[in-house]
């Protein structure tokens, strides 16, 4: 994400496309947000047996996270920082 420093708003437009959210940095500038969910798959369901003996099932549990990427936008359009959250 360092690459995207001092490049205009409109280049990391081009290549990623609009952002999911936009908002002002409180500077006169914005951030632009970028996020999305990354599906790992699917855990498959356990059968389990309790400490009374007694054994149930556990239901498929779909497996992932939300992945974020700001971007620090200046009043011209030029990028000036970022931040990510997320793998």
């Amino acid at each position: 994400m360092d690459a995207w420093i001092e490049h205009h708003q409109s280049e990391l437009y081009q290549a990623w496309g609009p952002p999911t959210q936009i908002t002002e940095d409180g500077n006169g500038g914005s951030i632009l947000i970028y996020q999305g969910n990354v599906n790992l798959g699917q855990q498959p369901g356990q059968i389990k047996t309790a400490s009374n003996g007694t054994t149930y099932y556990t239901t498929p549990q779909n497996v992932g996270y939300t992945r974020t990427r700001m971007f620090y936008v200046d009043s011209s359009g030029k990028i000036y920082g970022h931040k990510w959250q997320g793998k």
